[in-house]
């Protein structure tokens, strides 16, 4: 016999001996005589995480102090409108916790008086909600638009920072900044 013979005698042995994993053996069904070939089926499991996201922060500058804000009339920035995803059950549910609720003028003199605190208000499918250092405040969803990560390229939350007016009645001149920092889970527990 010739090399090519033995090549392709080897190439057709080879195609005959397929990998039991390549044989459809579950459940398999009968083939009637008119067809050649044999149907299985196969259970497929698809474990989703929960998975809780906040995007489309940006920053803020509050450079528009009043005299006002000196005689009793709190000073709040603009809302900033942001996108909270969660897939949490069919509201989207989530919880908030704020943290660096505090200002610091690193340019002034040291003491109390060059530390600034604010309050973020946050809201996120229903009313504003009030946010304190540290606490995690649940009941919020991220309803319709909890289909996209990204909210459909909108977005379904916001948040706001309000300055007492009696907290910048104490403090020296100068800039002080902070990083506010929103972290979002799940309610009872932790999120992606």
């Amino acid at each position: 016999m010739s090399k090519f013979r033995h090549v392709v005698f080897a190439a057709a042995a080879a195609a005959l001996l397929v990998a039991p994993e390549a044989i459809a053996e579950t459940n398999p069904t009968a083939v009637n005589d008119a067809s050649i070939g044999s149907e299985g089926t196969a259970d497929l499991e698809v474990q989703v995480p929960e998975v809780v996201r906040i995007s489309k922060l940006t920053d803020i500058s509050i450079t528009d102090l009043a005299i006002a804000n000196f005689s009793g009339t709190d000073k709040t920035g603009t809302a900033q409108s942001i996108c909270v995803y969660s897939n949490i059950g069919a509201d989207g549910a989530y919880a908030v916790t704020a943290s660096g609720l505090e200002l610091t003028n690193t340019a002034g003199a040291q003491g109390s008086d060059n530390t600034l605190p604010y309050a973020v208000s946050f809201t996120g499918g229903g009313t504003a909600t009030p946010l304190t250092e540290g606490d995690k405040i649940g009941g919020f969803a991220a309803g319709a638009s909890n289909d996209t990560i990204d909210c459909n390229g909108g977005t379904n939350a916001s948040f706001s920072v309000t300055i007492s007016s009696t907290d910048i009645q104490k403090v020296i001149a100068g800039t002080y900044n902070g990083t506010l920092t929103l972290l979002v889970q799940k309610e009872d527990g932790g999120g992606v």
